[in-house]
């Protein structure tokens, strides 16, 4: 697996949870939607890096 993926999860993850956390300050309409979209995409982002390094480790 490519460190791309993981990577790209994490960053969008971290937007969404930005943006989201933005509209949630201004009420405005998905924000609620955004933020648990976000934090879902960061949890399997970080999940990924971990499962990545242990097999980098298992390797080495």
């Amino acid at each position: 697996m490519k460190l791309v993926y993981p990577l790209t999860f994490l960053f969008l993850g971290i937007a969404l949870t930005f943006f989201g956390s933005l509209f949630k300050l201004e009420s405005w309409e998905g924000a609620s939607e955004m933020l648990i979209v976000g934090t879902i995409c960061s949890v399997v982002a970080i999940g990924l890096l971990f499962y990545r390094a242990l097999k980098k480790q298992d390797k080495a």
